[in-house]
């Protein structure tokens, strides 16, 4: 579950400028606005499946989970939660 969090916070991390170089000037305003929007990353899509099948306290956990993450990661992650034996054979996971 830590793992999700730190991936989703990085993820979210503000990227800074980097300085301009010794002897570079930073480009006027006008250039600036002139460059073309930055184009809406794809979201990524994962899928988990939980050990018990559906309405079990687990399962209904991975739902909550995978709502958070979407909500978290402004729709740039989804993570669709899929009960026992949906993916694959339930102890094969």
């Amino acid at each position: 579950m830590l793992l999700v969090f730190r991936i989703v916070a990085i993820g979210c991390a503000v990227e800074e400028a980097a300085p301009p170089a010794a002897g570079e000037e930073e480009a006027p305003a006008e250039e600036q606005e002139d460059a073309p929007a930055a184009q809406e990353e794809e979201p990524i899509y994962w899928m988990g499946q939980s050990s018990l099948p559906a309405g079990n306290p687990p399962t209904e956990g991975l739902e909550r989970i995978s709502a958070t993450i979407l909500a978290a990661s402004n729709g740039r992650l989804v993570m669709e939660a899929k009960p026992a034996g949906a993916v694959c054979p339930a102890t094969e996971e």
